[in-house]
């Protein structure tokens, strides 16, 4: 008998006419009795939903309801026979096939797997057993094992991975054996064994709802059954050659049906942001005519759901993502990744990750821990700032805490240590079997989570809730997996594992009948809402884009009658008739681009229609973007008139004290832009973050420059200092790299990619040895070098317009040469390209920086040896060591008088305008070296940083 196929009217919702149907054939009186019947949906909102819509109608016709079982079709196989054994879940499945490529012997193993992973590499062997679980469960869906897919490949014209499918057939027998000798069952292979057998029986009745697209293996157990099975279609009867005997859809017939859907229910729009625009108007053009749960928002493109989401908020609407949050981006996951990550690697970023999670940052701040006089919390100040000023200036790879104690500055930074420490020490063992992992975080989990009062009232509180229970449940099962299929892991392994099986979970937002449902593609088609607008109905979303698989190309697919391409095209046109026939409002929007610029093309389902049409639909679809409905300013209340733009700069603000002094340096950043001067120097702005990865320009230099400095001054230094074997001046220079370095970075703790930059200085510093020894034979001497250690900075006074003014600043290093009576003063640069004075000094014929010329001032305030005089011929120039070795050496400024004379009236008029503070308006564009300040100046808004009053 076959099974009973009835045709419902498409132009109700489905689920509602499929409930008619049932009522017709089970409603006795005042009872509605289902409990006799299994009801298969397509997906589990659409199970949802269709209980709502009993729950409803029962209540309105006063009947007495006995719901039936309602189930998706991965779930229905189960209900029809009997196991013999439990069944392995997931992570068992995946330890299983590990164990079976483990076990593999040598020559099958290579041949599947020519570099394997290290032994003790438990997530990549598991990633690699989850790829073959996935293959496993994809072919016996379709009631397909290797060994099939090997015969009937010969199908494929110029198949060539026989060798590699045999292996798989291997590796797939050692996999099923592993389970079997710990007496489990593959449900995949438990419904194989149950249709060869013949052992599918139910005592219920099975009705399919819109189930057009059943695997092989389920439409196999349905025949054994086809005298209880009736299949409830969405379509008119005079399409009934389009479906076969089980309801589901025949591909042919659907890839080249002409669709419904009419032309003014199209719109084509640019990108993301016009797709949301173009939702409300539709929205609006409904003139409140539907309630807010009688209308969907289709969503192929996850990616768009915060558009939506934002667009419907600001026009006083509640969207509601059907899928909600995310596990993997809720805090307790996050934690334990962070955690584990940490105890793990003892890495500095990762503690440094830790410390920002939200929770554990009130956790610390709310805690007492104290350490050498430091407190963390209880109105301690931010200790992250404590933090990233130490990482800024020791780029430490891990913190050693025995050094810590030792230094006087770094007392917070030890309190942050030892509390993570505390937060993170039950993970601090050696490794361990999987399950016995599972105490530990749950640990790490109550030492945040564990005294928290939650109200699941509250959307924040419900979703940590969900997470902590989802959590809790995946670190309970831990104890299920048999003892032979765990591995030895660590900290984060394990808790990459325990992750790994709760990443593609959500957590659904509660019910709200305001909201307007957004929903997935493949569940809009049973939604009973009778107004939908659909997005992003492009190629690739509608119908899904079928990537690239390294097992089953498209070609083997077809041969096997796996899922392929045009299986999906007919599931989309089918959807879409649907959508066409059953609603009473329908809009789909067409993109021209993605969120990132890249060109859409429209969906070819727009193309299944007459030719006419489709030569029409091609020039519009493929031409110019037809003007576009401006876009409403969301933000400014209707009828309102234009308001100036708020994102501006701040003004500078009248300076509490007068200016009255100045470093050479500084005069740079004010011929480069005033008021990013003004932010940087009167106001004292300055980043700080823990973000770099390794020394920037300026710690790069001035780690060269420590070194140079010691060499200039220090008394250990000073027969070095004269030597004219660059041997000795090398291995010196070599020497104080390494106590510097030590200690700044750490002898073992320094990244490495800090120790490599060492590295470089100390080739450069090498490259300079030779050059100083020439400049000792010459008969030049040292008789200046910066004391970096001595806060005062050289001062002199130098008036403007006979009001009194001084400059400062710090010289590198001041040589002598007796014979010439010649000084010449000179700055080490450790850039790369090793630039000369004038270049960046001078632009053209105008002043960029002024610092060399400004030197010759601060000469007497550097107090020479005695002998020395200052009154002699100064030159002025760069001693650069830059990535070219060969180019090491000393670049003089070729200033006469008149252009020095030029520098010091530039700076005299740069004093003038800093005492009448003038330090507005911003440049434009901005210079290259304020990243710092760039948000302030809103560099990066269109338009730049210009202002009603800053042309």
């Amino acid at each position: 008998m076959p099974i009973r196929r009835e045709f419902l009217d498409w132009h109700k919702p489905a689920l509602a006419a499929a409930i008619e149907h049932l009522r017709a054939r089970f409603e006795r009186g005042s009872d509605l009795d289902l409990s006799s019947l299994i009801v298969v949906v397509p997906g589990g909102r659409a199970g949802r939903r269709l209980l709502e819509i009993l729950v409803t109608i029962a209540r309105q016709r006063q009947l007495v309801l006995t719901p039936p079982e309602i189930v998706t079709p991965d779930r229905f196989p189960e209900l029809l026979y009997q196991a013999k054994w439990p069944f392995a879940d997931v992570l068992t499945q995946q330890l299983a096939w590990t164990e079976a490529l483990r076990n593999a012997p040598r020559e099958v193993l290579t041949s599947f797997l020519p570099f394997p992973p290290e032994k003790d590499d438990a997530p990549r062997w598991l990633a690699i057993g989850e790829t073959l679980r996935r293959l496993h469960l994809e072919l016996a869906a379709d009631g397909l094992d290797c060994g099939k897919v090997l015969k009937g490949a010969d199908r494929v014209e110029g198949f060539a991975e026989h060798n590699r499918w045999q292996t798989l057939c291997e590796l797939q027998q050692l996999y099923l054996k592993t389970l079997d000798r710990l007496q489990l069952w593959d449900v995949q292979t438990a419904r194989l064994v149950a249709i060869e057998k013949r052992e599918i029986a139910t005592d219920k009745l099975v009705v399919l709802v819109g189930t057009v697209d059943l695997n092989r293996a389920q439409r196999q157990m349905l025949d054994q059954i086809t005298d209880r099975v009736t299949a409830l279609v969405a379509a008119p009867r005079e399409m009934a050659d389009r479906f076969d005997e089980y309801g589901c859809l025949v591909p042919s017939k659907w890839t080249e049906a002409e669709l419904s859907l009419a032309d003014e229910q199209i719109e084509r729009v640019d990108g993301p942001a016009e797709q949301a625009e173009s939702v409300t108007r539709w929205l609006a053009s409904l003139g409140g005519r539907y309630r807010a749960d009688e209308i969907s928002i289709g969503m192929p493109d996850e990616k768009l759901v915060p558009h939506i989401e934002r667009q419907l908020a600001q026009v006083g609407l509640s969207g509601r993502w059907a899928i909600g949050k995310q596990l993997a981006e809720t805090a307790p996951y996050r934690l334990l990744k962070v955690a584990a990550d940490y105890a793990a690697r003892r890495r500095f970023r990762d503690l440094a990750a830790i410390v920002r999670h939200p929770d554990v940052y009130a956790w610390i701040t709310s805690s007492k821990f104290k350490v050498q006089g430091s407190k963390l919390g209880n109105g301690g100040h931010d200790f992250l700032e404590a933090l990233d000023q130490f990482a800024g200036e020791r780029f430490p790879a891990q913190l050693d805490p025995e050094r810590l104690a030792k230094e006087e500055d770094a007392a917070e930074v030890l309190a942050v240590y030892e509390a993570v420490e505390k937060l993170i020490g039950p993970l601090a063992t050696k490794p361990r079997a999987l399950a016995e992992w599972a105490e530990p975080l749950r640990a790490v989990l109550e030492t945040l989570y564990g005294t928290r009062e939650l109200d699941r009232e509250r959307t924040e509180d419900r979703y940590l809730y969900e997470a902590l229970e989802k959590i809790a449940g995946a670190l309970a099962q831990l104890a299920q997996v048999p003892t032979e299929l765990q591995p030895a892991t660590d900290a984060r392994q394990a808790c990459r594992i325990v992750l790994g099986v709760l990443a593609g979970e959500g957590i659904p937002p509660p019910e709200k009948l305001e909201s307007i449902e957004l929903l997935g593609w493949l569940d809009l088609p049973l939604d009973d809402a009778p107004a939908a607008i659909v997005t992003t109905f492009n190629e690739g979303w509608v119908p899904s884009s079928s990537k690239a698989d390294a097992y089953l190309p498209n070609r083997l697919r077809e041969a096997l009658g796996l899922m392929h391409n045009d299986r999906r095209l007919a599931r989309d046109a089918y959807a879409l008739s649907l959508l066409c026939a059953a609603r009473r409002e329908l809009k789909v929007i067409v993109a021209r681009r993605d969120s990132q610029g890249n060109p859409l093309a429209p969906s070819r389902l727009l193309f299944l229609t007459n030719p006419e049409k489709v030569v029409a639909r091609a020039c519009t679809f493929f031409g110019e973007l037809s003007t576009q409905p401006p876009r409403r300013n969301l933000l400014v209340p209707p009828g309102s008139p234009p308001k100036k733009p708020r994102l501006i700069p701040p003004r500078p603000e009248r300076l509490p004290e007068p200016i009255t002094k100045l470093s050479v340096t500084r005069f740079r950043d004010y011929l480069a832009c005033p008021y990013r001067f003004y932010l940087r120097h009167m106001l004292g702005l300055a980043p700080l973050s823990d973000e770099a990865d390794e020394l920037d320009g300026g710690t790069f230099g001035g780690l060269a420059h420590a070194v140079l400095e010691q060499f200039g001054r220090a008394d250990e230094a000073k027969r070095v200092r004269v030597e004219t074997h660059p041997n000795k001046i090398a291995e010196y220079l070599c020497d104080k790299l390494d106590s510097i370095a030590a200690a700044r970075y750490g002898k073992k703790l320094a990244r490495p990619a800090v120790q490599v930059q060492v590295e470089q200085i100390r080739l450069r510093l090498e490259a300079f040895a030779p050059w100083q020894a020439r400049r000792n034979q010459e008969g030049w001497r040292i008789v200046f070098s910066e004391n970096s250690e001595d806060p005062r900075l050289l001062k002199t006074d130098w008036p403007v317009d006979g009001k009194p003014f001084t400059l400062q600043g710090r010289i590198d290093r001041i040589d002598f040469h007796e014979t010439q009576r010649r000084l010449c003063i000179v700055d080490y640069k450790t850039a790369d390209r090793g630039d000369k004075p004038h270049e960046t000094h001078r632009r053209g014929d105008e002043w960029i920086d002024l610092q060399l010329p400004l030197y010759r001032h601060l000469v007497p305030a550097a107090r020479l040896p005695s002998g020395v005089p200052t009154d002699v011929e100064i030159q002025l120039g760069y001693i650069v060591l830059p990535l070219d070795l060969t180019s090491v050496g000393l670049i003089l400024a070729e200033w006469d008088a008149a252009v020095l004379l030029s520098a010091d009236e530039k700076a005299r008029e740069i004093v003038r305008a800093i005492r009448d503070e003038r330090f507005w308006p911003p440049t434009s564009p901005p210079p290259d070296f304020f990243e710092d300040v760039s948000a302030i100046c809103q560099d990066r808004r269109m338009g730049g940083c210009a202002s009603e009053d800053a042309a």
